[in-house]
């Protein structure tokens, strides 16, 4: 029988193991010598119980589908209420990782909490900010400031948080989080699967395409693709320059269909949904990449996983000037342009597409070198830390219960 004082728990309202996030800090703590269950939703064609690459997984009969802000609640509800049975029927653990989005998942946790976990929620998203701008809801809207409650309350319910940057970090501080109970575990690349400087540039050779440009992620309207393809047409009379858009979504047939009607389909490809262990490959074919991200209220304060993994390899990388990839990396590690601005994201293009291979390569070693204090190994290495102290405060049961008593708005 496992020990319980290595044994953790992850609740995740989504995929598993295609969640990245959810995969490696679930693998790091395995490598750490920890037992380590998920229990996470259901996709099609997945079973119910599975042991993946030594972590058990225990999934939902039922999975998540994009729909209605009705159907959001309802999955929601479901999903609480199957993971509260699930915690009341799981043997002891030191620690439950709650995943967010819903920030209040982490009442599921209650019962593994009353004997004797301790609850880490974990902040993939900022509620209120995604709720704005999904729905293009001011800061004042009944649903904004309630989710603003809940998100507070959700994170003194729980023992320790963890979020993905620091500028999200600083927003939940000034709604009210204590910073002393909230740390930061960065996206940065998977150090396996993306070797650090291991892109032609910085080999001293030039890509099999130097003039393509590639995007990986989910196909968004907010993650700013049709103004790429647009400025692509613009320039394809001067430059060959190639769009590469690896990923799935709700966008991909306006994509698809927008691509054809500027007559750019020959030069704007679609592949779908790529393996991760596969992309670095794909990533290193390719002469650049493109974060075209618009502005909003949740994206202002985001750090891109695609930025995070071509600054890995090292790329030259043609990327929305947001707040925080400025932040992060700096004024001069990519070629920035004013976000959701096509007229400048066509000019980036054209200074891309006009540098030689030695330019390129500068900035492509410029970006790797503002990456390498992200690194997953160091973030792997806090967030071990994060969760070792968070076992080695855990509770003994219901008399150490947590002073805050249940969550409330």
């Amino acid at each position: 029988m496992a020990n319980p004082q290595r044994r953790a728990a992850m609740l995740v309202l989504s995929s598993y193991p295609e969640d990245v996030r959810v995969r490696r800090e679930a693998m790091a703590l395995r490598d750490a010598g920890w037992s380590v269950d998920v229990y996470a939703a259901r996709s099609n064609g997945q079973a119910r119980t599975q042991v993946v690459d030594g972590i058990r997984v225990v999934r939902a009969p039922f999975g998540r589908r994009r729909g209605s802000r009705l159907r959001y609640a309802a999955e929601y509800a479901a999903f609480i209420l199957w993971s509260s049975w699930a915690m009341l029927r799981a043997p002891r653990y030191a620690v439950v990782q709650v995943h967010t989005l819903p920030d209040f998942l982490v009442l599921a946790a209650t019962p593994a909490r009353w004997r004797g976990a301790s609850l880490l929620l974990d902040l993939h998203e900022i509620a209120p900010e995604f709720y704005m701008q999904k729905y293009r809801a001011p800061r004042t809207h009944w649903a904004v400031r309630l989710l603003a409650r809940l998100e507070q309350a959700s994170i003194r319910y729980a023992d320790s948080a963890i979020t993905v940057n620091e500028p999200l970090k600083t927003r939940f501080v000034e709604r009210g989080a204590d910073p002393a109970r909230l740390g930061v575990v960065m996206n940065s690349a998977d150090d396996q699967l993306f070797a650090q400087g291991s892109g032609p540039y910085l080999q001293g050779a030039e890509p099999a395409h130097p003039l393509a440009l590639v995007y990986h992620g989910s196909l968004l309207p907010y993650y700013g693709l049709d103004l790429a393809i647009r400025a692509v047409a613009r320039i394809r009379s001067r430059w060959p320059i190639e769009l590469h858009l690896f990923g799935a979504g709700e966008t991909v047939h306006v994509l698809e269909r927008l691509a054809a009607e500027l007559d750019v389909t020959d030069a704007v490809r679609f592949h779908g949904r790529v393996p991760h262990a596969k992309l670095a490959a794909e990533l290193r074919r390719r002469g650049g990449g493109i974060v075209p991200t618009r502005p909003g209220p949740m994206l202002d304060l985001s750090l891109s996983n695609k930025l995070l993994e071509m600054a890995c390899l090292g790329m030259p990388v043609v990327a929305a000037g947001l707040p925080s990839y400025r932040q992060y990396f700096g004024d001069d590690s990519a070629i920035y342009f004013q976000p959701g601005n096509l007229d400048d994201l066509t000019n980036a293009l054209h200074r891309f597409a006009g540098m030689g291979p030695g330019e390129r390569a500068n900035l492509a070693a410029r970006l790797c070198r503002a990456y390498g204090p992200w690194d997953w190994a160091r973030q792997r290495a806090e967030y071990l830390r994060i969760v070792t102290e968070a076992s080695e405060n855990g509770r003994s049961g219901l008399a150490e219960h947590h002073p805050g008593g249940t969550p409330s708005a």
